[in-house]
């Protein structure tokens, strides 16, 4: 409830409670605004004393203020940043330190989790003490100009002004939308018009299979060609020709790319076939496929490119939606600080992971989801949370270089081909636990 709440002694729920009365009143960080306690009082009386209130109150904004002088001096500079630029008024301000993102009435209601991430990551390109203006594309539509201001003093603590220039709409609706699952959809509408087989090209896990049920709209017979080794190819082929012999209007092939050469062969002449049904092939991205492979899926009529998870991460609140929803938990919602971890991760097993982390989530009532409640290797470090693209690749390389090192930081460096002290340097800059 995030406020002060009283308990006479007839309320208890058990009996042997009903001696007892009490208040509570949660204790709340004047920075990050998260509960941090309750600080009770509790008498053997039927009816608590109204002097508890006041008396609970009093000290409680005594702690808050003891919790807001321990804060961290960057974060406190961040405050005061923002408090300065919230007076503005049409301005929409948002800032975010540390430990702390704030942001005013027009902020919020322009601003969705997903782009609060992409902020973050704005900031590693702004040096501290500089300022940067460009132009911002919103997660729910639009554009608006964005002003990046770096706090002096702080770490990554840094100022956002949205909506500055008075001169044009702070926000231009765009016609259509411009996420990958829209333009996916729209370009298999599109498709379904045309003639000829259609690959479907991706990392597992990144959402083929969707891809070529929203193509067929509709019934489609799917046959994978992972199962050729264990069925034999013959068997395998003659199965896929008494599900063509059916009639149906769509087939699937999954995994085309592990079919054996002599199985490519008898797709490539069907898929040229003229009458029939149309072939729907999903294979790996083409740099990673033997030349065979290629050969089919250049036979194609189209191929359709579905992005990996890591490329879609100002998606993941939608994603995280949908997922949920099919899970039957749609009543999980992503944090901030759980937004930015899932932000950062590689994501190798794409959609697939995502749905098996969101399985193993704890059912919070509709409570947002914070950092604490993901898996231990979900959980984003602070440090790697803010590296750029190529401190993050870095600080990828000497991880591994450790790890095929055991743990030797003079075999790592050989490794790398750096000193011993540039490693130490390196692990040091970018918070690696060895």
């Amino acid at each position: 409830m995030r406020q002060g709440l009283v308990v006479h002694g007839d309320e208890h729920f058990l009996e042997s409670f009903r001696q007892f009365s009490c208040y509570g009143h949660p204790i709340v960080h004047p920075v990050t605004r998260r509960i941090e306690g309750i600080l009770d009082i509790t008498a053997t009386e039927k009816t608590a004393n109204p002097l508890f209130v006041p008396f609970l109150a009093r000290a409680v904004r005594d702690i808050e203020a003891r919790l807001l002088e321990g804060a961290r001096e960057s974060d406190r500079r961040v405050m005061d940043a923002f408090r300065i630029a919230a007076r503005q008024r049409g301005v929409a301000v948002a800032a975010m330190g540390q430990d702390v993102m704030l942001t005013n009435k027009a902020a919020v209601e322009l601003l969705e989790p997903s782009d609060h991430v992409a902020l973050r990551a704005l900031v590693d390109d702004v040096p501290p003490g500089e300022t940067r203006t460009l132009d911002f594309a919103l997660s729910g539509g639009g554009h608006t100009e964005l002003h990046i201001n770096r706090v002096s003093g702080t770490e990554s603590g840094a100022l956002f002004l949205l909506g500055v220039d008075e001169s044009r709409p702070p926000v231009r609706r765009r016609a259509t939308p411009q996420d990958a699952t829209s333009r996916i959809r729209a370009r298999m509408a599109e498709l379904r018009s045309s003639t000829g087989a259609i690959a479907i090209i991706g990392e597992v896990g990144s959402g083929r299979s969707w891809a070529a049920r929203e193509y067929a709209a509709g019934p489609i017979v799917a046959v994978d060609a992972a199962h050729v080794i264990a069925e034999g190819e013959r068997n395998w082929s003659a199965g896929l020709l008494r599900h063509i012999a059916t009639g149906p209007a769509h087939v699937l092939i999954e995994h085309v790319h592990l079919g054996p050469n002599s199985v490519l062969a008898l797709l490539g002449s069907l898929a040229t076939r003229a009458d029939g049904p149309r072939l729907v092939f999903t294979a790996d991205p083409v740099d990673t496929i033997r030349p065979a492979v290629r050969d089919l899926l250049a036979r194609c009529g189209a191929q359709v490119a579905v992005p990996a998870l890591r490329q879609r991460t100002r998606e993941l609140p939608a994603l995280v939606t949908a997922l949920a929803t099919e899970l039957g938990r749609s009543d999980i919602r992503l944090g901030p600080s759980a937004l930015a971890a899932l932000s950062e991760h590689t994501w190798p097993g794409n959609l697939v992971e995502l749905r098996a982390v969101l399985a193993g989530l704890p059912d919070k009532g509709g409570i947002p989801i914070r950092i604490e409640d993901l898996p231990d290797a979900y959980r984003a470090p602070a440090r790697g949370a803010r590296l750029g693209g190529r401190e993050r690749a870095e600080r990828e390389a000497i991880i591994e270089a450790l790890q095929e090192s055991c743990g030797n930081k003079v075999h790592a460096a050989a490794r790398l081909g750096i000193s011993r002290t540039t490693l130490y340097s390196r692990i040091r800059a970018l918070d690696i636990t060895v």
